[in-house]
This record gives C-alpha cells, structure tokens and sequence, in this order.
C-alpha cells in the first residue's frame, strides 16, 4: 500500500459511499491498475494479525472500542467481498480504523489518566465488592469518556471528566472508610439495635462523634495511609470499648443482690492475685481504685528496675 498517492487512496475511500448504493462511477484506469497490484491475500492476512494484536496485546477493546470495531467489521467485509476493488476498499477503511484506535489510546492515556488512576486505587480498596452498583456505574461513566474521545469529541469528554472524578472521589473515599472503621460503624449501629447505646450514654456518644470526624478526614485525604491507620485503631477501639460498658451494665443489671455480692467478691480476688506481695502486704481489703493504683505502682517500679 505504500506505493498507493494519496490521492488515489482518497478517491478509492470516496467510492465506498457509491459502491454501497451500487450507482458508483467507473473505476478511472490508474486506479484500475492499483486494483491489479493489490495482493488481497497478502494483505488481509496481514490486517487479520495487526487486529488481532491490537485488540489482545494492545487492549484496543478498552482503548478505542468503536474504532477497533470499525476496523474489525471492515476486515470482515473485505474478506467476504467478490470484487477485488471492494476488498481493497474495505481493507483501506481497515487501516484507517486501525490507526485512528491506535490514535485514540494514547488520547485516552494523556486525557482520562486521572481517571484510570483511581480505578486502580478503587482496585486496591476492593471497591467492586463494597459498592458494586456505584463501582458498575463509574465503569460505565469511564467508558462512555472513551467513547467520546474515541468519536473525536475531546472537548465534550473532558467537560464530562469533571462529574466522573467527582462521583469516583466520591466513591473511593467511601471504599477506603469502610475498609477502615467499618468495625466502628457495625458495633454502634447493633448497640442502637439491640438497646445498649442508653446503657453507656457518654461512651456511646463519644465513640459516634469520633466515626462521624474520622469518616470525614479519611473521605478529605484516602490516601494518607499512616494518618488512617491511627485514627481506624483510634475509632475501632472506642466503639468496642462503648459496646463493652454496655454490656458489663446490662449484665450488672439482670444480677439478683446475692449475685452482685459474688461479682464484686470475684472481682476483688482476682485483682489481689495480680499482687506479687500479697502475703506480707495484702490489698484485697483495699477498695478497686485503691487496689488499681498500688498496682499500677508495682508495675511503674518493676519497669525502671528493669
């Protein structure tokens, strides 16, 4: 094809819409004689493996769909084709489906390159489990951009950029909250289920205006993994701590007189244990706070002698 003028390409190309009514003009002689030359065999094999690399090695299905398409079809038509003319045709239109989807990739690359690098942080968070519809929605959205792009209207798929990075913003922020203090927002919503969150009221309070904070610093910067997995352990571990308060309380509660005796009686013993000099310097009779602070006095020393 490289010995093709361009001209002679342009008025073969220019036929096609003739040649489809089946009204077009007669080929001219020169054009007769490129006809002869052209080695259909040859080069539709050739085309064949050019597709096929482009639409496998190349990813062209993702890049630029319709053209790769387009290239596809007319590939498929040429094959089919009786007249010689008609297969050169079609495998003109061919080759120029082909180099527009090649054209279109690195277009897609350089504009949609925010967009594909939040899908691969969305990846990382396994966001299509999370939220499948909303994660099924932004694909949609990312490949309809492609489309435009691949169409030749850039102008209308940058416009249309700005909504898909808000929504998967949006999204994503929403991935890495759940991956991260999800375990605070299970707990508090089961203590509002089964009735605890009045049995620690400040508690309760403190650990769901802490998810409330950290849900909103984490959706603002999802990817300062360090501030993150301070404030997930933070949040987690004042959930949990609220839910147990709870509980202790509940179970306190249902305890008849004699079974709060033997509870606190319990308690008392197995703190009395933890001291290594009970024999000679007893604190079972001291009262907990008394007994938690000698204790914590024992420890405080056995750490600075060490």
């Amino acid at each position: 094809m490289t010995t093709l003028k361009l001209s002679l390409i342009a008025s073969l190309l220019i036929l096609t819409t003739f040649t489809a009514c089946g009204t077009g003009p007669e080929l001219t002689p020169e054009m007769q004689k490129e006809v002869k030359r052209f080695d259909d065999v040859t080069k539709l094999k050739e085309l064949e493996q050019n597709i096929h690399q482009a639409m496998n090695q190349d990813e062209l299905l993702f890049y630029a769909p319709i053209s790769i398409n387009q290239a596809k079809s007319y590939y498929e038509d040429a094959v089919e084709d009786d007249l010689k003319d008609e297969k050169m045709i079609d495998y003109l239109h061919a080759k120029k489906a082909l180099k527009h989807a090649y054209e279109t990739k690195e277009l897609v690359k350089k504009y949609l390159a925010d967009v594909a690098d939040i899908e691969r942080r969305m990846q990382i968070q396994n966001t299509k489990e999370i939220f499948p519809d909303r994660y099924e929605d932004f694909q949609d959205d990312y490949k309809d951009l492609i489309k435009t792009i691949d169409k030749g209207e850039i102008s209308d798929a940058l416009e249309d950029k700005k909504d898909v990075m808000e929504d998967a913003k949006d999204l994503y922020g929403d991935a890495v909250v759940y991956r991260n203090i999800n375990k605070a927002k299970m707990i508090l919503e089961q203590m509002d289920d089964d009735n605890l969150d009045d049995l620690a009221p400040h508690q309760y309070k403190k650990a769901q205006n802490l998810y409330k904070e950290v849900r909103l610093k984490i959706k603002k910067e999802p990817d300062d993994h360090a501030m993150i997995k301070n404030l997930a352990k933070e949040t987690n571990e004042s959930a949990l701590y609220a839910q147990t308060l709870a509980k202790d309380v509940f179970n306190f509660r249902a305890l008849n007189k004699d079974e709060q005796e033997a509870y606190f009686a319990k308690l008392h013993r197995e703190l009395a244990k933890l001291n290594p000099n009970e024999l000679e310097n007893a604190i079972l009779p001291l009262p907990l706070y008394e007994k938690i602070n000698y204790l914590q006095d024992i420890c405080t020393i056995s750490h600075h002698q060490k």
